[in-house]
C-alpha cells in the first residue's frame, strides 16, 4: 500500500503527528499506524482479547507471546510489510507447542486477501517443515502448528470478499469435500459502532477509533477528539 509522505500531507494532519508522540508517537499512515502498533505487545494481547473467542483464549498462553522477527516477515510479506505474524504456546505446555496468529491488514475491500493470507500462513509451515529437517525431527510423529488467520480491515466501506479459501474456487456440485477449508477471522472497524475499552492496554481503544476516521475530511478534529478522551 502506498504511505502518505510528509509532504502531501495537510498541515493540519502534519501537526497532529507532532502531538501523537506524547501517547507513543503513532505515525498517522495507514500502513506505518498498523505496522508499529501493533507490534508492541500489550496492545497486541488486547486486541486478540477482543477477537478471539474465549474457548481459543483459555488455550493460548498471552504472557509468553512472542512477534516473529522482521528478517522472518522479509522471507514471507514481499509485498505487504503491515502485516503482522505472533507467535503463541500452549498454555501449561512445552514452548514448542504453539500457535500462529497472521494478521492481514487491509484498508479497502480486497477480494482475494482470505487467498494472500492462506499463501502467506503456507510458507509459515514450509518454515517450520524446513527447520524440523534440519534437527533431524521430521519423523512421522511431526505435525505442523496451526495458523490463525485474522483480517483485520478499516475501510470506507464494510469488507464483503470471502473469507474462507474454499470460496475462491467452483466445486462444480462435487468436489466441495475436498476445496481447501482455511478460514479467517474477520475483525472489520466498519461495522463496530463501540470500542469496548480494555482497562490493561488503554492504547489500543485509541489506535482502533482512529484508524475508524482516518478517512474522514476532519481527520485531524475527530483525532485530537480521541486522543483526549485517551488523555483523560
Amino acid at each position: 500500500m502506498t504511505q502518505e509522505s510528509p509532504q502531501n500531507q495537510s498541515p493540519e494532519n502534519q501537526a497532529l503527528q507532532q502531538e501523537l508522540p506524547d501517547i507513543g508517537g503513532l505515525p498517522l499512515t495507514h500502513d506505518k499506524l498498523f505496522r508499529e502498533v501493533f507490534q508492541w505487545l500489550g496492545l497486541a494481547k488486547a486486541f486478540l482479547r477482543l477477537v478471539l473467542s474465549g474457548p481459543i483464549l483459555a488455550k493460548l498462553d498471552l504472557d509468553r507471546m512472542t512477534i516473529e522477527p522482521r528478517d522472518f516477515l522479509n522471507i514471507i510479506f514481499r509485498e505487504t510489510r503491515a502485516d503482522v505474524v505472533y507467535r503463541i504456546p500452549l498454555l501449561g505446555r512445552e514452548e514448542s507447542l504453539c500457535v500462529y496468529v497472521l494478521l492481514e491488514h487491509k484498508s479497502f475491500n480486497d477480494f482475494f486477501t482470505i487467498f494472500q493470507a492462506d499463501q502467506y500462513a503456507g510458507q509459515i509451515s514450509q518454515k517450520e517443515y524446513h527447520k524440523a529437517e534440519d534437527a533431524k525431527q521430521l519423523t512421522v510423529d511431526f505435525r505442523f502448528s496451526p495458523v490463525l488467520v485474522i483480517i483485520f480491515h478499516h475501510g470506507e466501506r464494510t469488507f464483503t470478499g470471502p473469507i474462507e479459501v474454499a470460496d475462491l474456487y467452483e466445486d462444480y456440485g462435487i468436489l466441495a469435500d475436498y476445496l481447501p477449508h482455511r478460514r479467517a477471522i474477520l475483525f472489520d472497524l466498519s461495522t463496530l459502532s463501540e470500542i469496548p475499552d480494555d482497562p490493561e492496554a488503554p492504547e489500543l481503544y485509541a489506535v482502533l477509533r482512529i484508524m475508524q476516521v482516518i478517512f474522514s475530511l476532519d481527520l485531524s478534529l475527530r483525532a485530537r477528539e480521541v486522543l483526549g478522551a485517551v488523555k483523560k
